[in-house]
């Protein structure tokens, strides 16, 4: 069952980024949009307005949101602030602080905000009120998802466009809401603005790419990005835009063939993983923690390079 339902789920990745959707589709997107404009969190207004920041992505899945949060909360911390991140727990069998390594219990993108930001607090459960209790105790903070979640009482709003994807709203496309029906008050962040299909994104006032960092096997020993420079590799992702990481490792000068993709969050199977045949296998570090233990592979590390600044949020003057 959870292959099927793995399939289905890539199947529906692929359908929601077709080229040609059809007349209905597009106006149930529509109607669709016109729902979601009315659902967006507003930020508060009055003097006594919250230190919680939701950053929320316009589109279904891989719009960068977990990526930007995590860029955002380590320029906090490197400012000095205290800083909670409330993970969205996307397949979580269980809520509460989230420990290095808890992906299975805590869900894939909050593990890894753990593993990436240590010493923040990292918890997973009801959006709101884990957000309002982590207030109280905190300078910032983030929110992993919640655009639509108007019951999150929120200082400042961030929606993170892909512009790399369509802008046509659910069933023709991938986004959720509409950049152009956003409120005024909500700020819009546009990601992989250098990748081919990158459109422009109305109201950006912060655009921003994926750049690598490094390279490392899953003990830990360590590589240079120019390693990668003219060789032959396999990828293996199971992200929300694998497309993006094909383009980051083609940028890097890899010359990646044969990749290996599953639905966002799928899992991969040791039989599926072989070992590889000249080409070593490159996987991102969302995936390393569902990689088949004892298959050899590379983990790419990647950061943000960010232009623009959003005011009042780090990093600060």
């Amino acid at each position: 069952m959870e292959r099927l339902g793995d399939q289905a789920r890539r199947a529906s990745q692929a359908w929601l980024e077709r080229t040609q959707p059809s007349g209905l589709s597009r106006q149930v997107g529509r109607a669709v949009a016109w729902a979601a404009q009315h659902r967006v969190v507003r930020p508060q207004t009055d003097g006594g307005a919250s230190p919680v920041v939701v950053v929320g992505g316009t589109t279904l899945g891989g719009a960068g949101r977990t990526a930007v949060v995590q860029w955002l909360a380590a320029a906090a911390v490197a400012a000095g602030a205290r800083v909670a991140v409330v993970g969205h727990g996307y397949r979580a069998r269980r809520f509460g602080r989230v420990p290095p390594g808890g992906h299975a219990d805590f869900g894939d993108d909050a593990s890894l905000l753990a593993v990436a930001l240590p010493g923040v607090w990292v918890e997973t459960g009801p959006r709101a009120a884990v957000a309002r209790r982590l207030a109280r105790s905190h300078d910032l903070v983030f929110t992993d998802g919640g655009l639509l979640d108007p019951t999150v009482q929120a200082g400042r709003v961030i929606a993170v466009c892909d512009a790399s994807s369509s802008p046509l709203v659910v069933p023709a496309g991938p986004a959720r809401v509409r950049v152009a029906d956003l409120p005024g008050t909500v700020a819009v962040w546009a990601h992989r603005v250098d990748e081919p299909t990158a459109r422009p994104v109305a109201r950006a006032e912060v655009r921003s790419r994926v750049v690598g960092l490094g390279l490392r096997d899953l003990q830990g020993r360590r590589r240079p990005l120019a390693w990668l420079q003219g060789r032959a590799v396999r990828p293996a992702c199971a992200i929300g835009r694998p497309g993006s990481f094909l383009e980051t490792l083609r940028g890097l000068g890899a010359l990646p063939g044969d990749p290996l993709v599953r639905a966002d969050h799928g899992r991969f199977r040791p039989g599926e993983c072989p070992p590889d045949d000249g080409r070593p296998w490159v996987i991102t570090t969302k995936d390393a923690a569902r990689w088949p233990p004892g298959w050899p592979a590379l983990v790419l590390e990647t950061s943000l390079a960010v232009e623009g600044r959003l005011p009042g949020l780090p990093p600060w003057d």
